[in-house]
């Protein structure tokens, strides 16, 4: 019942079961059995945000920040939020910022540029978006994430088919993905 990790995990499985209330209630309960397992605030985030519940993952925000004032997290998740609310130039402008103080931190080159390519998607800059999802991807292959090639050439074809309806151009993303 305390277990934090564990609690992670269960948090994991309602959510990919789509059951965000009750990860919502198993990340809750681990961050109060260990308040520095940052994975735990971004599933009770990920889970208040899925619910719609804004002000719940706002005070998830500040959780983070109180405790980990150090860590990008906060600043990331403060981000997202500032984007859900509209804000998405601000929310660009935090991610980027992010992600220009710690350029070598591979884990928050791939966050912050995953969520900046959604930014830039969502407001008709689709070059944009292409190329921060490239390098988000990049990050991840650095970090040894072995998909990562397949990932970048998924988002470009799905970026070709859904905002260019370039059927042919996403059919020769993928040929060259599989190769």
């Amino acid at each position: 019942p305390d277990n934090a990790p564990a609690l992670n995990n269960l948090a994991n499985q309602y959510r990919q079961a789509r059951e965000h209330a009750k990860a919502e209630g198993m990340a809750r309960r681990g961050l109060a059995a260990q308040r520095t397992l940052v994975v735990l605030y971004r599933n009770a985030f990920s889970a208040q945000m899925a619910l719609g519940r804004l002000a719940a993952a706002e005070s998830t925000v500040v959780l983070i920040t109180a405790n980990l004032p150090q860590h990008p997290a906060g600043a990331v998740l403060r981000a997202e939020l500032l984007g859900m609310r509209g804000r998405r130039d601000s929310a660009f402008a935090q991610l980027d910022s992010v992600r220009r103080a710690r350029p070598g931190d591979l884990a928050v080159q791939y966050d912050a540029s995953y969520f900046m390519s959604s930014l830039a998607a969502s407001q008709g800059k689709i070059r944009e978006a292409v190329r921060l999802s490239r390098e988000s991807n990049e990050a991840g292959l650095r970090q040894g994430n072995r998909d990562a090639p397949l990932e970048s050439a998924l988002d470009e074809a799905e970026a070709e088919v859904w905002f260019r309806d370039d059927t042919a151009r996403a059919l020769a993303a993928l040929d060259r993905a599989l190769a």
